[in-house]
C-alpha cells in the first residue's frame, strides 16, 4: 500500500513537469484541427468493451462541439493510418509498443501519449480510459464541467497538441463525492467518482439490525442484543461476544451474497447510536483493549475468516474509533474510520481540538492498511448556513493521504442546494485525484467560470468569511448552531461586510440572469442568517417585529418579504432540505410563517414569572424559562426558542394576581427523528396560594410515534368561570425512546414552548 502510494505521488509530480509551459510551446506536436478541419478519426477495438465504446463517443461528442467536426468512430479491423486518435489497446497500438512506457495504470489510471501524428489514450482495467478522455478534454481543450448542468467547451478552429506523455494514477482507489451533482452520472464519469455503496460496498456501515433483524430474533433470543442499564432493550447493537451470533450473521451474509455474487465489500458494523452491550463478557473484552473496537473487531473477525475470498468492512466511529491494544484487524477486515467529532475550523494535523481523531489515525495506519476514511465536510444543522470549511478540504484529504487511506468518503450535502455545494463538490472531486496539486489555481478557475464577473467578489468573501473564523478561533463542527459564531464570523460588523460584498456581487453580473441567478444562490446562507437573527431579535432592532400605533407586536413587512424570497430561491435552486434530512423549504415557510402570525397575539401570562425545580437543558435557550411566556412562538426548528427536558417537566405560573381563564395551552413539539416525543399525557392545576393545587384537566394525544415530520400541538384546558393566579403544568415523559425506534433505549426529551392563557 505505502509503496502504490508513493507511485501515485510519482505520476503527479510527473504530470506537473509535462504540463509546465515550457513543455506547452513545444513545436513537435500534432494539429488534431487545422482551419475548422481534421484528417483524425477514433479507433477501438473491433470488439470494444462497454468503457471503450463510451470513450469514444465522449471524445467524438465534445471535439464536435469544440469544432463542428464529427470525428468518425472505427475499429481496428480497419488499415492503420497516420492520423489517428487510438483509444483504449487494440491492434493499431502494435506499431507504438516499443515507445509505450511500462507503467501500472492500476483501475482508474491512464496514459496519454503522442507518437508521431497519432494521439493515443489507454487506461486501467475499469474505468482509466474514460478518466483519460475526460483529462485530455480538461487539461489539453480547456473543457470544464463545473457541475453536471454547466460545461464549458471553448469553440476552437485549430487544435495544435504539445508532446505529451501524460501518466496518472489518483492517490485514492475509491472516490465518493456525496453531494448531489457528483451522484449526476456524466459528472461522476467526467470526474472519476464513483458510488462507493452502490458499486463497491453492500449492507452499508451501520447493518446489525439488518444482518440479525430484531423482528425476526429478539422475541426468542434477545441474548443477542447489547445489554444496556442491565436489560437487554437496544434492538439494534448487538452482543458481539455472543458466540452464537457469529453462526447467524454468517447464514445471513450468505444469503445477501448470493444476490450480489459481484460485489466484494460487505459491511458488518455498529449501528448509529452508542448503546453499546455491557455484558461482562464484552466489558471484559473492551477494558482489556482500552476500547469498544475490542469487541468489534473480535467479533468481525471471526466472520471475515468464514469469508476469505471476501472484505468484511467494519466501523471505526465513536465508541469504536480507538485502536485497541492487542487485537488486529484480519487481513481481509478493512476500517471505515469517521473523523465526526472533529473541528473544522482547522486543518486535523496541528489542531488541538482533533488531537484524538490524528492519534487514532495514525495508529490505524500502524495495524493495518485496509483504512478508508469517512470525512464530513458539511453543516448538517444548518445546510444552507455559513460554513468556512474550505481551506481544511486539501490539509485534510493530503493527511488522509499520508496516512494509507485507500478510499475516501465525502459526506455534503446529496440533498441539494448545501452552501457552495457545487465549488466544494468540484474542488474535493478534483482533491481525491490528486491532493497536492494547485488547488487555488482551480479555485479561482471555477469562480470565474462559473459566476462570470462576479467571481472576483465571490472570492473575497470566501477569503474574508475564512479570515474571520481564523481570527475569532471558535470550534467550527457540524452539528453546533450556525447562531453559536454571532459573536464570531457571523457578527453584525462582519455580516454587514458579507452584504456589502455581494451587493457588488449581483451589480457586476446584473445584466446577466444565469451568473445573477448564481450569485443569489451562493447569498442564500447569508439570507438564512439573517432571518434566523431576525427571529431571535424579535421586536428588538432588527427582529420580525416592530410595535403598532398602540404598542403590539405586529410582524415587519420587509422581514416577511425577505422569508418568501428566500424560500423562493431555494426551491428554485433545487434545495431539498435546510439540516440534516428535515425542514424542507416549504416547511421553513409554513413553520415560520405560522410562528410569527401567532406571535403577535396577545395573551394573560405573557412575562409571567416560572417556577421550576427540574432544569431545562441549557443547551436550548439557555434553559431560560422566560422563554415560554415571552410571546414569542417557536417553529418546528427546535434549536431555539424552545426548552428541552429529559425528565418529566412540572412547571408552575404566577400570573402576578388573580385572573378569569378560560383557556390554558402549553406547547409542545414532536420530532421522534431527535428523540423529542410528544407527553405521554398533560396535567394542568391551579391554585390561589401557590402550595394547595387542584387537579382541573387531563389531556393526550393521538400522534403516531412513528409519524416522521415535526409537529408542534397545543395541549388544551379550556374552563367556564375559572379563577386562579398559579397554574401548574406537569408532563410525563415517555422515558426512552420505542422499541422500533433507530435508537432504541436511548432517553426521549419533551421540548415545551409557549404556555399560553386566555
Amino acid at each position: 500500500m505505502k509503496v502504490k502510494k508513493v507511485y501515485s505521488l510519482i505520476s503527479t509530480v510527473l504530470l506537473i513537469y509535462l504540463l509546465s509551459p515550457a513543455v506547452a510551446l513545444c513545436e513537435t506536436g500534432i494539429s488534431l484541427l487545422k482551419d475548422g478541419g481534421s484528417k483524425y478519426r477514433i479507433v477501438i477495438s473491433e470488439n470494444p468493451t462497454d468503457i471503450e465504446k463510451r470513450a469514444a463517443e465522449v471524445f467524438q461528442k465534445y471535439f464536435k462541439e469544440i469544432s463542428e467536426v464529427i470525428l468518425p468512430i472505427i475499429s481496428d479491423k480497419q488499415r492503420q493510418e497516420k492520423y489517428e486518435i487510438i483509444l483504449g489497446h487494440n491492434k493499431h497500438l502494435e506499431a507504438y509498443k516499443d515507445d509505450i512506457p511500462n507503467v501500472d495504470l492500476e483501475s482508474a489510471g491512464f496514459l496519454i501519449i503522442t507518437k508521431g501524428k497519432s494521439l493515443l489514450i489507454l487506461g486501467g482495467r475499469e474505468n482509466g480510459l474514460l478518466n483519460g478522455v475526460y483529462s485530455f478534454l480538461e487539461q489539453y481543450l480547456n473543457c470544464r464541467m463545473y457541475t453536471s448542468s454547466t460545461v464549458v467547451i471553448p469553440k476552437r478552429r485549430s487544435i495544435l497538441l504539445p508532446e505529451i506523455q501524460n501518466f496518472q494514477v489518483p492517490v485514492f482507489k475509491y472516490r465518493d463525492v456525496h453531494y448531489k451533482d457528483a451522484y449526476e452520472p456524466e459528472y461522476a464519469e467526467w470526474h472519476g467518482l464513483e458510488y462507493i455503496f452502490q458499486t463497491r460496498m453492500a449492507l452499508g456501515v451501520h447493518s446489525f439490525d439488518r444482518l440479525v433483524p430484531p423482528e425476526e430474533w429478539f422475541d426468542t433470543h434477545p441474548e443477542y442484543y447489547s445489554l444496556v442499564d442491565g436489560k437487554r432493550m437496544n434492538k439494534s447493537q448487538l452482543c458481539l461476544s455472543n458466540e452464537e451470533l457469529v453462526d447467524v450473521v454468517e447464514a445471513s451474509l450468505r444469503k445477501e451474497m448470493r444476490l450480489k455474487p459481484h460485489i466484494n465489500n460487505w459491511g458488518v458494523g455498529q449501528n448509529d447510536n452508542d448503546r453499546y452491550c455491557q455484558c461482562a463478557s464484552c466489558k471484559a473484552i473492551d477494558e482489556r483493549e482500552g476500547s469498544q473496537s475490542g469487541t468489534v473487531l473480535h467479533f468481525v473477525n471471526q466472520i471475515a475468516n468464514r469469508f476469505p475470498d471476501k472484505t468484511i468492512v467494519t466501523l471505526a466511529y465513536h465508541y469504536s474509533r480507538k485502536t485497541p491494544k492487542y487485537i488486529k484487524p484480519a487481513e481481509n477486515v478493512n476500517i471505515f474510520l469517521c473523523s465526526i467529532e472533529c473541528n473544522r475550523g482547522r486543518p486535523i494535523r496541528g489542531d488541538s481540538l482533533s488531537k484524538g481523531f490524528m492519534e487514532d489515525l495514525q495508529n490505524w495506519g500502524k495495524v493495518t492498511d485496509n483504512i478508508w476514511v469517512w470525512d464530513y465536510v458539511v453543516h448538517f444543522n444548518g445546510y444552507v448556513s455559513p460554513y468556512p470549511n474550505l481551506r481544511t478540504l486539501q490539509p485534510n484529504i493530503q493527511l488522509f493521504a499520508e496516512n494509507n487511506a485507500e478510499a475516501m468518503f465525502q459526506q455534503g450535502d446529496n440533498y441539494g442546494g448545501g452552501e457552495f455545494s457545487e465549488l466544494k463538490a468540484y474542488l474535493i472531486a478534483k482533491l481525491l485525484w490528486n491532493p497536492f496539486q494547485d488547488i487555488d489555481s482551480i479555485r479561482d478557475d471555477f469562480l470565474t467560470g462559473y459566476y462570470g464577473e462576479a467571481g472576483i467578489f465571490i472570492e473575497q468573501y470566501i477569503d474574508i468569511l475564512h479570515d474571520a473564523s481564523e481570527y475569532y478561533g471558535k470550534k467550527l463542527h457540524h452539528h453546533i448552531d450556525p447562531l453559536n459564531h454571532t459573536d464570531g464570523y457571523l457578527s453584525p460588523v462582519m455580516l454587514n461586510i458579507y452584504k456589502r460584498i455581494f451587493d457588488r456581487a449581483e451589480e457586476a453580473v446584473e445584466n446577466d440572469s444565469a451568473y445573477l441567478k448564481r450569485v443569489k444562490i451562493a447569498r442564500l446562507p447569508l439570507e438564512y442568517i439573517n432571518l434566523e437573527i431576525a427571529k431571535r431579535l424579535g421586536r428588538e432592532e432588527g427582529g420580525f417585529f416592530e410595535k403598532d400605533s398602540v404598542g403590539n407586536s405586529i410582524p415587519r413587512t420587509e422581514m416577511l418579504e425577505k422569508l418568501d424570497s428566500f424560500v423562493n430561491i431555494c426551491q428554485e435552486s433545487g434545495v431539498t432540505y435546510l439540516k440534516e434530512r428535515a425542514v424542507s423549504p416549504d416547511e421553513y415557510l409554513e413553520s415560520n410563517r405560522r410562528s410569527v402570525e401567532q406571535s403577535a397575539q396577545l395573551h394573560k401570562a405573557i412575562g409571567c414569572q416560572i417556577q421550576s425545580e427540574i432544569g431545562a437543558n441549557p443547551d436550548y435557550s439557555g434553559g431560560n424559562t422566560g422563554i415560554l411566556t415571552d410571546g414569542f412562538r417557536g417553529s418546528t426548528d427546535w434549536t431555539y426558542a424552545w426548552l428541552g427536558y429529559g425528565d418529566d417537566i412540572e412547571l408552575v405560573l404566577d400570573l402576578g394576581e388573580t385572573k378569569d381563564i378560560e383557556l390554558v395551552q402549553p406547547e409542545f413539539i414532536f420530532d421522534q427523528r431527535r428523540w423529542i416525543f410528544f407527553p405521554e399525557y398533560v396535567v394542568c392545576s391551579v391554585s390561589e396560594d401557590g402550595e394547595h393545587f387542584v387537579e382541573v384537566g387531563r389531556a393526550n394525544h393521538d400522534v403516531p410515534l412513528m409519524q416522521r415530520e415535526p409537529l408542534i400541538k397545543t395541549f388544551d384546558f379550556e374552563f367556564e368561570n375559572l379563577k386562579t393566579r398559579y397554574i401548574k403544568i406537569y408532563a410525563k415523559n415517555i422515558g426512552v425512546n420505542p422499541a422500533w425506534h433507530r435508537f432504541s433505549g436511548g432517553n426521549a426529551s419533551i421540548f415545551i414552548d409557549e404556555i399560553i392563557v386566555k
